[in-house]
């Protein structure tokens, strides 16, 4: 993971956009997303926070409609894990 947590916004939001383009990957770029979110991380490091809420975003704002909307068959699985 890198230290700065704008490159992991980048990060997160490059996957994404990918994700949302690339049908035959879309799973595994959703899968990579939603292991990212699972991280332990320090609550306290409020930076990580940031990116962490950017992600759930994405993921309910993009995937979800998508999901609704193109029948992809996206599975979002975020066990264990107390959104922000």
């Amino acid at each position: 993971m890198h230290e700065k947590a704008a490159v992991r916004l980048a990060g997160v939001t490059a996957m994404a956009r990918l994700a949302h383009d690339w049908g035959t990957q879309r799973q595994m770029c959703v899968d990579v997303l939603c292991a990212y979110l699972l991280m332990p991380f320090d609550a306290s490091y409020s930076e990580e926070i940031q990116v962490s809420e950017t992600l759930a975003v994405l993921l309910q704002t993009t995937f979800v409609k998508m999901k609704m909307t193109l029948s992809s068959g996206i599975i979002v699985t975020l066990t264990c894990r107390k959104l922000l």
